[in-house]
């Protein structure tokens, strides 16, 4: 999956969830290969990120993007 680029991370933000909510956060992050926080920070700030990467997936995109350069 492309990285998008952001700011470099340095705030913590605290997200209180029950038992049932997480499972299902964790269960979601790792089914697309994320991380929890990269998983909230695609799939709830960049809504679109999810059918994005699953059109990637398959050779296309619904979005243009440039390649990050490192």
């Amino acid at each position: 999956m492309k990285k998008y680029n952001r700011k470099p991370k340095g705030k913590v933000i605290k997200l209180i969830v029950n038992e049932e909510e997480e499972t299902v956060i964790k269960n979601k992050a790792a089914l697309l290969g994320m991380d929890v926080n990269d998983y909230i920070l695609d799939c709830c700030i960049f809504n679109w990120a999810i059918s994005d990467y699953m059109n990637n997936r398959y050779g296309h995109s619904s979005v243009e993007q440039e390649e990050v350069k490192s």
